[in-house]
């Protein structure tokens, strides 16, 4: 698991990830130009922007340096799309077991959906090495805490949904493994100006090496 490892380390690294949300694929590119500009080093493109696996091959080419993942993932057959376009890891909302299998089987990092202790071990017990926790805003970082805290060497999370820059210590604090934003980053509509978008991602880069440096980057494996 040469490749899933390096991956979740530069995750401990740098754990932060923008998500892609758009409807639009020239607002895509432009979002994920602004984002790598300001320093996100992970780029998640949802599978239901179009012509998505042509914007990831893209990326891949244009940006060798950054880690591009496919999120939105529901199926093995889309997942295996996405690889073969390019993805370096794959996000679903919900656990998926012949992706997980599959992704295993090919070195690829996969963060399957979970939202209950429950789900989370079934998902760990299967093999998953980051567990998708979303949306993070349905519980309180009360919950999260007593949730992650118990098991910081067996649950990573990523946590995503409803983390912005007034809450987003509150999330590490509850001991998650990375977050991922959307929102009016990765979910810019078409009016907001490329200055805007890299200002925003500057923010949360900024604010993330803060919260890397306070906390130290621990050896993830």
């Amino acid at each position: 698991m040469k490749n899933i490892k390096k991956h979740l380390r530069l995750l401990n690294e740098d754990p932060l990830s923008v998500i892609i949300r758009t409807n639009d694929s020239d607002n895509a590119k432009r979002i994920i130009q602004n984002t790598i500009n300001s320093g996100f080093k992970f780029i998640e493109i949802t599978l239901t922007t179009p012509n998505v696996y042509q914007i990831i091959t893209e990326t891949r080419k244009k940006y060798p340096e950054v880690i591009v993942g496919a999120g939105t993932v529901l199926i093995l057959e889309e997942a295996k799309k996405a690889v073969q376009a390019g993805a370096q890891y794959l996000v679903s909302p919900v656990f998926t077991k012949e992706i997980l299998k599959w992704s295993l089987e090919n070195d690829i990092l996969y963060a399957p959906g979970v939202m209950t202790v429950n789900e989370m071990y079934q998902a760990y017990q299967k093999g998953a090495q980051l567990l998708k926790f979303y949306p993070a805003v349905s519980l309180s970082i009360e919950t999260l805490k007593l949730i992650s805290n118990p098991f910081p060497n067996n649950f990573k999370i990523l946590a995503t949904g409803g983390i912005y820059l007034d809450n987003i210590d509150d999330y590490f604090d509850a001991g998650v493994y990375a977050v991922g934003i959307t929102g009016k980053l990765g979910g810019a509509n078409i009016q907001t100006t490329d200055q805007e978008i890299f200002d925003l991602a500057k923010n949360y880069v900024e604010k993330v090496k803060k919260i890397v440096y306070k906390r130290g980057c621990c050896d993830c494996m």
